[in-house]
């Protein structure tokens, strides 16, 4: 009979009953000496009398109570009570791997990280010279956190090296020695040597392991058959096909686990584990990377948008909160590796349309979505959150957060890391993890998200208007770093767009990147701000680069990093191939960023493949009809294609858009009238840009390229030789920006570029 709720054995209290079989029951219970929960198993009353089992339970206890490891369950105490016998041990909370399995196949980088978890804690069991030998899905409790822990190390036995344990009463290692007709071990999992009766070692454990990551990624059993004796024969007769989309290195691992013959096995748990946490990419714990088993990764990174939480609430600090929630959350998951996050930037122009996921998902070109909700309620907040499924409209997990709100942003951080470990454990993956400071009020947050998006639409109003909100956040809280990254970055655009001077905009643009760096050291977007001025105004292109791929390093889910690298730095070395990649990269983390849309035909057009760029910013003005530099790229397109009237009639659409007298565009516009024989026209804009540079700054290169329209080569070539002196940003993509062709074989030219100071 059960024990009741305030039973006592010993010092320990007896809670509740969390399960009964017939070899005895499992109560939770507490530990009244420390005030710790514990789990109880004791020897049922049916079986106490029975010598054998009880010698049995005593092995688990002694063979268990040896080992410590995070991945297996551990024992901290034995004990009789009257007639009865029972082992104290670690009380888990989470569920068995069989209660997972009862949904289906888990998804691959989840089975496999749940394989390695495991094989790591048969590895510690394995250096004791502890064999399981009852490995089985009932056998792993899978915690809340995505810990696995091996449980029930009750039929173990202790192989040749282990002595002394042998000493302490251990069972026989054959079949033949235990009770006539039994095998020990659940047969689907059994080694082909555990039915045979042979002795085994480790390898029997691994060969279990195999037969349950089949199950975990099949959702079929590798060995079955309607009675015991059927399943045993296919353990000895049958190879288990996996089908073909199970990720060829996870099947090359699973067949290498269910060879027949132990010496074609993984050598020891440890090389297994070793090998899995290869296909994951991740370094195993302890290990050298130059062990790891050289194993591709097994498919394509998973493609998921976090659509702005709903706010099921009123109040606008309610909206603040689930704004500054999704952002946070986009923020934690793109520090995961080998699951690529659309940036906040696309997936706030989500906002309002939330119900129609597939609309969502198409224009956002992914295959999953976080969707979720906020609801506060005086100081308790709810946040719901679900990861589903598009094609299927299945949910892969969903989860509901009841937190009090003492502090709005350690909550936002709580939640988003605890959904940042479910994506880990559900897609797969890695992450570093580590601290950021949040900012000091909501005010200051609201401003820098609000900076970011102004300052996405790259049009004059909207770099100023960046500017002043990074400033007002900064004066709300002067130590926080994304803010200080952000206006870095807004200053750099404006001098590079020629509407600030470099000497106004750059030092402090460098001062703001370095205080970003010096507030936080790992900030992927501190770095990139950094990598940008060391490129378009240094001129130091080895460090730009070294920036920007630790920039990419800390934060491979911030798609400016990409685009800047792409376009910034690789482009305007020479580099177009590896340009394009990148840009691909960003473009998949931000794919409704008008401006990094705008870099593909960019790119096309640098490579002189002008029919191809024109058709790609056609598409992006048909998509953006309201994004100028649609307009303008086009113009320079059509200018480069000898289409003059063409080109004149897009950059004077973009020069409307624009909102003011870009100078960069009238640069443009003014060479386009050289090349089209309009000569008049041109020196208009030459005496328009003269007086326009006694008002306010006007970068050398824009009367470079009028210049070099109207064919005055040399004078063409002293701007730019003027531009250098001032340190003009738009100098950086001379080197490959075809509108500079007709000057390339002119000898100050060839000098410019040395001085410059370009790669090769």
């Amino acid at each position: 009979m059960p024990l009741a709720p305030a039973s006592r054995l010993g010092p320990y209290e007896v809670v509740d009953l969390l399960g009964a079989g017939a070899f005895g029951e499992v109560y939770s219970a507490r530990d009244t000496r420390l005030g710790r929960h514990v789990a109880v198993k004791m020897l049922s009353a049916a079986r106490a009398g029975d010598p054998q089992q009880l010698e049995r339970l005593k092995q688990e206890a002694l063979t268990a109570g040896s080992l410590s490891h995070p991945n297996v369950v551990s024992v901290y105490d034995v004990g009789t009570e009257g007639e009865s016998f029972f082992i104290v041990s670690e009380l888990v909370e989470g569920r068995t791997l069989r209660h997972h399995l009862v949904q289906g196949p888990l998804p691959p980088g989840l089975a496999l990280d749940y394989a390695a978890q495991a094989a790591r804690g048969l590895a510690a069991a394995h250096e004791k010279g502890i064999v399981h030998r009852d490995l089985k899905p009932e056998n792993l409790m899978v915690t809340p956190d995505g810990r696995v822990k091996i449980l029930d190390f009750g039929i173990a036995k202790v192989d040749s090296t282990g002595a002394r344990l042998d000493e302490a009463g251990l069972l026989p290692t054959t079949v033949e020695e235990t009770l006539p007709g039994t095998v020990l071990g659940t047969a689907a999992y059994m080694s082909p040597e555990q039915v045979r009766g042979e002795s085994v070692d480790g390898r029997s454990d691994l060969f279990s392991l195999g037969a349950i990551l089949f199950e975990m990624l099949t959702g079929r059993r590798a060995f079955d058959g309607a009675t015991a004796a059927e399943t045993i024969a296919s353990i000895l007769r049958d190879t288990p096909v996996l089908p073909s989309s199970v990720p060829p290195a996870a099947a090359a691992i699973v067949r290498r686990c269910l060879e027949k013959q132990p010496g074609r096995r993984h050598e020891s748990a440890r090389q297994l584990a070793e090998a899995l946490d290869a296909v994951l990419g991740r370094s195993s714990p302890g290990v050298a990377a130059a062990r790891l088993v050289p194993v591709a990764v097994p498919e394509e990174p998973p493609r998921v948008a976090v659509l702005p939480f709903t706010n099921l609430g009123r109040e606008p600090e309610q909206e603040y909160f689930s704004d500054g929630l999704t952002e946070q959350i986009i923020h934690e998951l793109t520090r995961i590796r080998g699951v690529r996050i659309v940036a906040w930037q696309s997936s706030a122009k989500m906002k309002g349309h939330e119900e129609n996921i597939h609309e969502a998902a198409r224009q956002l070109g992914v295959e999953l979505l976080l969707v979720g909700s906020v609801r506060q309620a005086r100081d308790r907040v709810r946040i719901a959150a679900r990861l589903v499924e598009v094609t299927t409209g299945y949910y892969r997990w969903s989860e509901t957060y009841d937190r009090q709100i003492l502090d709005l942003f350690a909550v936002q951080e709580e939640i988003a890391r605890a959904i940042a470990g479910t994506f880990e454990r559900t897609l797969g993956g890695s992450a570093v993890r580590r601290e950021r400071r949040a900012p000091a009020s909501l005010e200051a947050y609201d401003l820098y998200l609000r900076g970011r998006f102004v300052g996405s639409q790259r049009t004059k109003a909207g770099l100023i208007g960046a500017v002043e909100c990074f400033e007002q956040a900064i004066a709300l809280d002067e130590e926080f770093a994304l803010a200080h990254a952000g206006l870095a970055d807004a200053l750099c655009l404006l001098s590079d767009y020629g509407l600030t001077a470099p000497e106004d905009a750059m030092p402090r643009a460098r001062a703001a990147a370095l205080r970003a760096l010096d507030l936080d050291p790992g900030s992927g977007e501190a770095h990139a701000s950094f990598a940008l001025i060391h490129s378009i105004y240094d001129w130091e292109w080895e460090e730009a680069e070294a920036f920007y791929r630790r920039s990419i390093e800390l934060n491979p889910g911030y798609a400016t990093a990409h685009h800047w690298f792409a376009l910034d730095f690789l482009a305007n070395v020479g580099r177009l191939d590896e340009a394009q990649e990148e840009l691909d990269l960003a473009r998949q983390l931000d794919p409704l960023s008008a401006i990094i849309q705008e870099g593909k035909p960019y790119l096309l057009m640098m490579q002189r493949r002008y029919d191809e760029a024109l058709a790609g910013f056609k598409a992006l003005a048909d998509l953006q009809p309201g994004f100028y530099k649609a307009y303008t790229t086009m113009g320079r397109t059509y200018s480069l294609m000898g289409r003059y009237e063409e080109a004149i009639a897009m950059l004077e659409r973009g020069r409307e858009l624009s909102g003011g007298e870009v100078p960069n565009i009238l640069g443009a516009l003014g060479q386009s009238f050289g090349l089209a024989g309009r000569p008049d026209r041109a020196r208009e804009l030459l005496d328009q840009l003269a007086a326009l540079s006694r008002e306010k700054y006007v970068p050398a290169t824009c009367f470079a390229l009028i210049h070099a329209g109207l064919g005055e080569h040399d004078a063409a070539v002293d701007w730019l030789e003027r531009g250098a002196e001032r340190r003009d940003l738009p100098l950086s993509s001379i080197k490959t920006h075809p509108a500079y062709d007709s000057l390339r074989e002119h000898p100050r030219f060839q000098a410019l570029l040395a001085r410059l100071r370009f790669p090769g």
